[in-house]
């Protein structure tokens, strides 16, 4: 009878298996890459201009980065694994603001897909930015789901790198005053599998005035050598770093750091966490460069705002 059970459960678990993977390869990323934004689709919010704002929330051990230009456009980054992030957003947006003009899933993990998906119930959404590579985890199943049945527009994003691949992304606008340098996924990973979902993240640089500033999703360093093979270090170099998973040991090369030479390390991380992110062998790295190191676990929500002059820290 046990032998009778183990044996049921297992042929269990891999027809689920098997289903994830059916609802994954019939996903039609194609499909909603064509909705496009028709006039008066989403009506613009009445929103006060100010500088741009960048907030790194403090959601626990997860990811998730809030943008707001001075030209009214918002875009969330991630969302962490839990709900908090929709009370931080209350927060930084009026109560009659329901319009995230962007969401951005760096990669299909849970730390950075579960909260998106209560954005997505509760807000209005302009575009999805994402990778598009399978990943059969339920959570992240039902954010795309929830995109196909809102219908809302979806980007494919993968980097031109030097090659000019059909459908890359080089550069990504949010107005005209912050552009997104697309430096990674190399490829277009689109219904494409990954043993480590983290090597499919999306890594983007944003360009405001003269300062820069480099998100990299949880990449690890076998994504770094691939970027620094193709990218000049002039082309990744920054001054704010957004350090990858959340500062572990398997991310943050010398080289990188060394490539990009920020000025501020951030890393996103939570309090007492299992896994002992972050390495203290990266803070030591981080210091080593004569980088600031700022940590939500420490500091709650970090804050950067821009102006004439660049981007700058505001946190005491």
């Amino acid at each position: 009878m046990e032998y009778t059970a183990i044996k049921n459960k297992k042929v269990f678990i891999i027809l689920l298996i098997a289903a994830a993977l059916v609802l994954m390869q019939e996903f039609d990323f194609d499909l909603l890459t064509k909705n496009k934004l028709a006039d008066g689709q989403i009506k613009g919010i009445s929103r006060e201009k100010n500088n741009l704002k960048i907030i790194f929330f403090d959601v626990g051990q997860g990811d998730a980065i809030f943008i707001e230009t001075s030209e009214e456009k918002q875009i969330l980054i991630d969302g962490g694994d839990n709900s908090l992030i929709l009370d931080k957003l209350t927060k930084q947006m009026k109560f009659d603001d329901r319009l995230i003009d962007v969401i951005v899933l760096t990669h299909p993990h849970a730390d950075h897909v579960t909260g998106l998906i209560e954005v997505l119930k509760r807000y209005q959404v302009g575009e999805v930015w994402l990778t598009g590579v399978i990943h059969t985890s339920s959570i992240y199943l039902e954010f795309l789901n929830l995109i196909k049945e809102k219908q809302i527009p979806t980007k494919i994003i993968f980097a031109c790198g030097k090659k000019n691949i059909k459908g890359c992304n080089d550069i990504m606008a949010l107005g005209t005053e912050v552009q997104f340098k697309i430096l990674y996924p190399l490829e277009n990973l689109s219904q494409k599998r990954l043993d480590d979902a983290n090597n499919s993240s999306l890594v983007m640089k944003l360009n405001y005035k003269t300062d820069s500033l480099m998100l990299v999703g949880d990449a690890e360093m076998t994504d770094e050598e691939k970027m620094l093979g193709i990218f000049e270090a002039s082309e990744l170099k920054s001054d704010v770093l957004k350090l990858g998973h959340h500062g572990s040991a398997d991310g943050s090369s010398e080289k990188f750091l060394e490539a990009i030479q920020p000025e501020y390390g951030i890393i996103s991380v939570g309090k007492d966490n299992p896994y002992g992110h972050p390495s203290l062998r990266i803070i030591r790295r981080l210091e080593r460069i004569g980088a600031k190191i700022f940590r939500t676990d420490e500091l709650g929500d970090i804050v950067f705002v821009g102006d004439n002059n660049g981007i700058k820290i505001i946190n005491n």
